[in-house]
């Protein structure tokens, strides 16, 4: 395809589709459905669909002079138009049943821009079926416990907020709300009284606490006087956390809305407590309750986790998960802190200058006897091949796998549109369709080892969220199942996934995975939510994190192993969520001067000092960072010093036998001698 919106684990069809479908190698596909800075055609012609499967037109498709008719590529259905499509020049096409001759043809002599582009946008007309919501809502809902008080949340989100807010250019439709929880709800009204809410929730005017984003009057926004709010809470602090208050506070007031919800402790009281454990099953199903009823709103629920100790995500994530909503943590946060506001900032005003969409629907189509068998990430399924999101964000990748019951003639069709409403109040259909074709080489030369490590990963947090096997256990048991498999059916190990058992090893020792007591529960579910949502540049650094020495000549990366460590080195380690800067202890301190003003381990703000060396470290810092949806957290590890920075950067050397699990070779070997 002209534009990599996706990665598939198979890149190619075998002619016997026995083998695939007998394959323990798992047929998954992870979309960049909204990939920003690129040019997608927003077409404005009629709606062209296949009578039967309803599949949209595409590059694929067949058409049968003189252009009346057009050939499904997913149903094989012949459709009839009442308008001719136009040509350059009268050709036919040659071989018609190949789908990327097809492609090519219909891309060199049509001027339909549905025959033209992979993906493209239309408008949808005014009968489609497609929630129109009122005018956007933004709220703010920020815990005012006394542990998010300490921690100077509530002072540090409101400025946040507000500086954020200024510099963003919003339709002038959106309203903003400010609620506020402890084991009550303080609800802002727009003439700056609080409504407050102890326990049934009452009939809300809805109109009555919302504020414009214009920078002046009455009822703006920039006009609340935060420093009152922060004085009034500080008086009032509570040892009590009543999130589940807060959520339905908002599902009476809105009828759609897009909820920023702050929260730094686990749920105490009453209804709304959840008890704490190791486990990442939800533990009050009262989450789940409220989670729907969101989505019956259209409501997103955004979740920022600004906290210095363990949160129970398993069940407060439910919220945003259902609704398409983003997850950020903020590990040890403090309000006061630069390297934790700035972090927080950055990621704030990503959201806000994103094409959020409200209201979305997404439908996966594919030839027949093609069906999803698992769908991952932040939405709410209406069907088996139906998602809904209240927001679609475009920072979330739409991950699916899928079951062959029938064989394809030519090619693996795979068409998601996804109807959505879009920050102007527009409704637009974004069309994107994918072809897998039937190659000659065997299909696990064509494999993507990345892609596979990435699904057995999703299907391993979702067998430990049903009790079934733990996480790790299944990954080892599914690689050995797809070793066997290799050395069975194609005699040796292609080079295509040779490092694959690295990858495993890797995801083993990682976060979610690591047998180890000591990692917060809150880590391992927001790194789950990351690895499900996140796009494929992220995603691989989580799987196998990227080590470079920097005063090397030819910076290249380096196994993940003490071996690769030199005490006169300094080094980045890119993990996808953070990014590690270590000092060897034999460093040379010029260096070191020349990179970091302070160079005490911690997490810090990357602003080197102007010299010849920093910008190169900058430009290479640039580099990493280019084109991910979320913003890494920079932290120093010196190991001229003690420090836990350092016992962290080390924890990634994922190669060598640590967590009383094997090293890489050890690991390969146990696979090999296992299926001899």
């Amino acid at each position: 395809m002209e534009n990599k919106y996706f990665r598939a684990s198979i890149n190619s069809i075998p002619k016997d589709q026995s083998k695939l479908r007998n394959s323990a190698i798992p047929f998954f596909v992870s979309v960049e459905f909204q990939k920003e800075g690129l040019s997608v055609p927003i077409i404005q012609d009629s709606l062209v669909r296949c009578d039967k499967c309803k599949a949209y037109l595409n590059p694929f498709v067949e058409v049968i002079n003189p252009g009346y008719k057009w050939k499904c590529n997913l149903c094989d259905t012949v459709n009839e138009v009442s308008i001719p499509f136009q040509m350059k020049e009268r050709k036919t096409c040659e071989n018609s049943a190949d789908p990327l001759a097809n492609s090519t043809f219909n891309k060199t002599y049509f001027l339909r821009e549905e025959l033209l582009n992979e993906t493209y946008e239309i408008e949808a007309p005014d009968s489609f079926n497609v929630a129109t919501p009122d005018q956007p809502i933004l709220c703010f809902l920020i815990d005012i416990s006394a542990e998010a008080m300490s921690l100077n949340v509530l002072s540090s989100v409101l400025n946040c907020i507000k500086e954020t807010l200024k510099n963003i250019d919003y339709d002038k439709r959106t309203k903003a709300s400010l609620m506020f929880y402890s084991e009550s709800v303080y609800i802002l009204n727009n003439n700056h009284a609080f409504t407050i809410i102890n326990g049934d929730v009452p009939l809300i005017l809805t109109e009555r606490i919302l504020f414009t984003l214009e920078k002046e009057g009455e009822n703006s926004f920039f006009n609340i006087n935060f420093d009152k709010i922060g004085r009034y809470f500080e008086a009032r602090r509570s040892n009590y956390m009543n999130y589940l208050l807060a959520l339905k506070t908002c599902v009476q007031a809105f009828r759609s809305a897009t909820l920023f919800s702050f929260v730094s402790t686990t749920p105490n009281f009453e209804e709304s407590r959840v008890e704490t454990s190791a486990s990442l099953i939800c533990k009050n199903s009262s989450y789940k309750d409220i989670a729907e009823s969101l989505v019956r709103k259209n409501i997103c629920c955004n979740l920022f986790i600004m906290t210095r100790s363990s949160v129970e995500l398993s069940s407060i994530k439910i919220p945003s998960q259902y609704t398409g909503g983003q997850i950020l943590h903020y590990s040890n946060y403090d309000g006061c802190d630069a390297s934790s506001t700035s972090k927080f900032y950055c990621d704030l005003s990503d959201y806000f200058n994103r094409e959020t969409n409200f209201g979305a629907v997404c439908r996966i189509r594919a030839n027949e006897g093609i069906v999803l068998k698992g769908v991952y990430g932040n939405f709410y399924q209406k069907g088996s091949d139906l998602l809904s999101y209240s927001n679609y964000n475009p920072c979330h990748n739409i991950n699916f796998t899928i079951q062959f019951y029938n064989d394809v003639k030519s090619a693996l069709y795979i068409q998601i549109a996804m109807a959505r409403v879009v920050k102007n109040g527009n409704k637009l259909i974004r069309v994107m369709n994918i072809c897998i074709p039937i190659g000659n080489v065997s299909f696990y030369e064509t494999c993507d080892a990345y892609s596979i490590a990435h699904c057995m990963c999703l299907e391993s947090f979702y067998y430990e969220s049903k009790k079934k096997l733990g996480g790790k256990e299944n990954l080892e048991n599914k690689l050995t199942e797809i070793w066997k498999e290799i050395k069975t059916n194609y005699g040796k190990v292609p080079d295509s996934l040779y490092n694959l058992p690295v990858y495993i090893s890797s995801l083993m020792k990682s976060v979610p995975f690591r047998p180890d007591i000591s990692t917060p529960a809150d880590f391992r579910g927001y790194y789950m939510y990351m690895l499900s949502n996140y796009q494929s540049k992220i995603v691989d650094l989580m799987i196998y994190p990227l080590l470079l020495n920097i005063l090397t000549e030819n910076v290249a990366p380096l196994p993940l192993s003490l071996r690769s460590i030199d005490q006169a080195g300094l080094y980045i380690l890119d993990t996808g969520v953070n990014i590690f800067f270590y000092i060897g202890s034999k460093c040379d301190g010029s260096t070191i001067a020349s990179l970091f003003d302070n160079p005490n381990s911690g997490p810090f703000l990357f602003n080197p000092p102007e010299n010849e060396f920093s910008k190169y470290v900058s430009e290479l810092v640039v580099y990493l960072m280019e084109g991910r949806s979320i913003k890494p957290k920079f932290v120093l590890a010196n190991g001229q010093a003690t420090s836990v920075y350092n016992d962290i950067f080390f924890s990634y050397m994922f190669e060598d036998s640590i967590y009383q699990l094997p090293s890489a070779i050890e690991f390969r070997n146990f696979l090999e001698n296992k299926n001899k």
